[in-house]
């Protein structure tokens, strides 16, 4: 694997992105790997993410994210190629535990060159470590208990053969309203990649009761709604990952992606219809999001955000037809974030007369799609 993972170099990682970040999956299938890969893919994705695309993120808890990533990255190389016995991906929990117990993960830059060096340097110290059982160990209890539970215990591919063949079958169709901006990601289509563009639909699941009970009805109407949705799909990826917890991940880091801000932070801005310090659509330090710009980026994937939605609900009815019967499509469509479910709240945080989104919102629209582009 050294020399093969180049992921900080050709990320810009230590930048965040102008440009929505794909979700990386190692030249792996999401439906083909085991329960290990596809949990450790996730969490590297979730890391990824936030340093790439998360603004007000400060200098250290990147390089935090970024040492996450190499070790993550290293339970990956353990899982792909020491999974022949259950013996043998102990001994690598082992040696990768020592590793950080003797603070070979602690790494304080963000020059993507360097982490790079870096990363091939831990690879070959854990492959010579492996391979010399004479070597010393220093057993790191707490790293082997939590690697024997999330890549040993998952070292088992979620579906079955007949099962992935009907999940192909459905990501082979097109999916209504995919236009240029947009279209790059189902050259390669994977399931991972479905829920991370799809995350934006659940956004509203991450309202308190409090906040909703200061909007108008129509957030809680689709909140119930799209928890309906996320609790028909969850099967589906708690078969794929091994949990509920990896589904969970992938949506928030969705949302990140898209918003540039955590799903918390947008639900707050909401709200309170005002901004939130250190993200927005301008790629600028001091850029805040506000309630335009909101409804710009819901308004900019709202013509196929609902058809990714359904291709997920059509993936788990096929997977098991017997067991799931086809969600209501109406459902869906009726739950999806609108533009229209803000009329009403003005750029000041007043919910008052209705306010024409469409229009307000257009020309955010025409920036974040040249942004991603």
């Amino acid at each position: 694997m050294s020399g093969k993972l180049k992921i900080y170099a050709c990320s810009g990682i230590g930048d965040v992105q102008e440009k929505a970040v794909a979700y990386w999956t190692d030249n792996t299938r999401t439906i083909d790997n085991t329960q290990a890969v596809n949990t450790l893919l996730a969490l590297i994705n979730r890391n990824y993410i936030e340093v790439a695309r998360l603004r007000g993120m400060s200098p250290v808890d990147k390089i935090a994210n970024l040492n996450d990533i190499d070790l993550y990255v290293l339970c990956l190389h353990a899982a792909q190629y020491c999974n022949s016995h259950y013996v043998k991906l102990q001994r690598a929990g082992a040696v990768i535990g020592s590793m950080l117990a003797s603070g070979a993960f602690n790494f304080d830059s963000l020059n993507t060159s360097d982490r790079d060096a870096h990363l091939d340097q831990l690879l070959e110290q854990f492959n010579e470590l492996y391979q010399d059982e004479s070597a010393a160990i220093q057993h790191n209890k707490d790293f082997e208990a939590w690697f024997d539970k999330t890549v040993v215990k998952r070292n088992k591919v979620g579906l079955s053969t007949e099962q992935r063949k009907k999940i192909e079958s459905v990501m082979a169709k097109k999916i209504k309203g995919i236009g240029k901006a947009d279209a790059d990601w189902m050259e390669n289509a994977d399931l991972a990649e479905y829920l991370t563009k799809g995350s934006e639909y659940f956004l509203y699941t991450y309202f308190t009761s409090a906040q909703l009970n200061k909007l108008p009805a129509v957030f809680e109407n689709k909140k119930q709604k799209q928890l309906r949705t996320y609790n028909y799909c969850k099967s589906l990826f708690v078969d794929v990952y091994g949990s509920e917890e990896e589904m969970q991940e992938i949506i928030r880091a969705g949302i990140i992606d898209y918003f540039e801000s955590t799903p918390e932070e947008v639900c707050a801005s909401i709200v309170k219809g005002g901004k939130v310090k250190g993200v927005g659509v301008e790629p600028v330090t001091t850029a805040t999001l506000g309630a335009a710009e909101i409804v710009s980026i819901i308004a900019s994937v709202l013509t196929f955000i609902g058809g990714v939605i359904a291709a997920i609900c059509s993936m788990v009815a096929q997977r098991d037809v017997a067991k799931y019967g086809a969600l209501d499509e109406k459902i869906i469509s009726t739950s999806t974030p609108n533009p229209e479910d803000f009329d009403g709240l003005d750029v000041n945080g007043q919910w008052k007369a209705k306010t024409n989104w469409p229009i307000l919102a257009a020309a955010g629209i025409a920036a974040l799609l040249l942004l991603r582009k």
